[in-house]
């Protein structure tokens, strides 16, 4: 059929353009480039040139004069002293680097051969007009109808680049061994036009679609050092943002903004099953079909009202050899803000009391520095010790009342806090077939440390999946898709760790220290107005009691 079709189309071009020396063109150009007299015919005559040659210099300068003259007249004026020849469809022109002129009386050069031969399909389809390119060289050809190319003159071994409109450019290397006339195959997979896109409960070639749909590859998410499936900066219509920022925490998407007042969140399925798109490996994914219009609510109802995330994970080949993928991580996480926080404690008693003073709510100092603890000066003397100087302890102990009173300089987010946290990730896959079987199994291990130094909070994520298709008969299939994802996150302290973040920045002071020169915790301080606990009385309970969720 595709045969046919491609019969039919140079039929129904003679039919428009029966001779191409009857197409008369009138054309007055004056010290012009090529480029502009290619605009010139495009945009006057209407026709397409394409440029298959590096040797078209396209800055040159030319004059064309033609009345009522034939095409190969007016291309002759345009690529006039350029090495060219041209081959005319219709109104479709390629320009391709001249073939060298053969010389029967003399005879061929030792180690210089013919090169002829056939450019298909798959299915072995012949390629009409697919492109040529002798790499090195000037040298180049357009296939014919049946796809064929003939070059003369040529020393082997050599290297061409096979070029055809919707597929990717190909490469192959020829040794001059094989037997003529060589056959060069265009892999189907790299049919760019033929890209199948996930649409509903099924499937539908690229070049056909009409809906919205943006298309994100599984191997341009596993290019991303990430343990989930990012997806931002894939779609520009996609936005990810983070809840509680907990490792074992799930992210929001938003596709073509803000639905209502309530938003809303598109509807994500994997292979069909709805899940979270925590819970996918992105190893495992071979791409994501994104669906923004509004044609997906006739699919999928209204749960697809703000959009579908539809992801198809990978599987075996039939025919495959058997093949074992590993892949291993070991990085760190950062903040992307600066910590830098104050750590002297003079400065931070100073900034805060001033603030706090000509404000209409308080009437004191919040840090209570008098004379009969010490006063600033204690402070003040102590401002550039970043670790304790003997001489001029942190802690004082009032040796009539007992109470203790700090003037430190303590790096309390570095205290709680860790800057840098590791994480390792380990990736296992397996797959291929036979005639009637296919298979794919991975696996995944990852780790990773949380923010709490002080508590030593970790992460952990098990994940495996398995798929199996077999075709004992023609008219019999058996498959079956088995995923697995279990995950813990262990912490430390209340049982609710987003109040603990949230308590751990109240009454916390650089000039206090976290603990007491006889190993006492501290949690009420002797200089603060106030009668609360320092860090919402979490600092001290950070280390005692273990929670999980998984």
């Amino acid at each position: 059929m595709k045969r046919i079709a491609q019969i039919w189309a140079i039929l129904a071009s003679l039919l428009l353009y029966p001779s191409v020396s009857a197409q008369n063109i009138s054309l007055k150009l004056r010290n012009v480039t090529v480029q502009e007299a290619i605009t010139a015919l495009n945009q006057t005559e209407s026709y397409s040139i394409i440029l298959n040659s590096d040797a078209v210099d396209l800055n040159r300068k030319v004059s064309v004069s033609a009345q009522n003259a034939p095409i190969t007249e007016v291309l002759a004026q345009v690529f006039a002293g350029q090495n060219v020849d041209f081959v005319i469809n219709g109104h479709s022109i390629s320009v391709i680097a001249a073939r060298p002129q053969p010389q029967s009386q003399q005879p061929q050069p030792a180690g210089k051969t013919d090169f002829r031969g056939k450019v298909t399909d798959s299915s072995g389809e012949p390629l009409i007009g697919a492109s040529l390119k002798i790499v090195g060289t000037d040298k180049g050809f357009i296939t014919d109808i049946d796809g064929n190319f003939s070059l003369t003159d040529m020393t082997f071994p050599l290297e061409a680049i096979v070029s055809f409109i919707g597929y990717s450019d190909t490469r192959v290397r020829i040794t001059g061994k094989e037997p003529q006339p060589w056959h060069i195959t265009l892999d189907d997979s790299q049919n760019l036009l033929d890209e199948i896109v996930v649409v509903g409960y099924g499937t539908q070639k690229k070049s056909s679609l009409s809906g919205s749909v943006s298309i994100v590859s599984g191997k341009e998410l596993n290019a991303r050092p990430v343990v989930s499936a990012a997806l931002q900066g894939t779609d520009p219509a996609t936005n990810i943002s983070f809840g509680t920022g907990s490792p074992e925490g799930s992210y929001s998407i938003n596709i073509r903004g803000a639905l209502s007042l309530n938003s809303g969140s598109p509807l994500v399925l994997a292979d069909g099953v709805e899940v979270s798109l925590s819970q996918i490996n992105p190893n495992d994914i071979e791409s994501i079909s994104i669906l923004k219009d509004a044609s997906s609510c006739a699919i999928y109802g209204t749960k697809a009202s703000a959009g579908v995330v539809l992801i198809t994970t990978k599987a075996g080949k039939r025919g495959d050899n058997a093949t074992v993928s590993y892949s291993g991580r070991v990085g760190w996480q950062m903040n992307t803000t600066s910590t830098d926080f104050i750590r002297t404690g003079y400065e931070h008693v100073n900034v805060v009391n001033n603030f706090m003073n000509n404000s209409s709510d308080a009437t004191h100092d919040i840090f209570q520095y008098t004379e009969a603890n010490g006063g600033l000066q204690m402070l003040y003397d102590r401002r550039n010790d970043l670790t304790e100087d003997p001489s001029r302890p942190w802690t004082i102990v009032d040796e009539a009342t007992g109470k203790y009173y700090y003037y430190g300089n303590f790096d309390w987010y570095g205290y709680i806090y860790r800057r840098i946290r590791p994480q390792t990730e380990h990736n296992i896959s397996l797959q291929g077939g036979s005639e009637k079987i296919s298979y794919y199994a991975s696996g995944r291990y990852l780790y990773q440390k949380g923010m709490m130094r002080l508590a030593d909070d970790t992460y952990s994520d098990y994940a495996f999946r398995a798929k199996l298709s077999v075709n004992p008969l023609k008219w019999l299939k058996w498959s079956t898709n088995i995923s697995y994802d279990k995950s813990a996150y262990i912490y430390g302290g209340y049982y609710n760790y987003e109040q603990v973040f949230g308590a751990l920045q109240s009454n916390i002071c650089a000039a206090w220290l976290p603990k007491n020169p006889d190993g006492t915790i501290v949690s009420y301080v002797n200089q603060l107005a106030k009668n609360s606990p320092m860090g919402g009385g979490r600092v001290g309970i950070l280390s005692a009691g273990k929670n999980s969720n998984s």
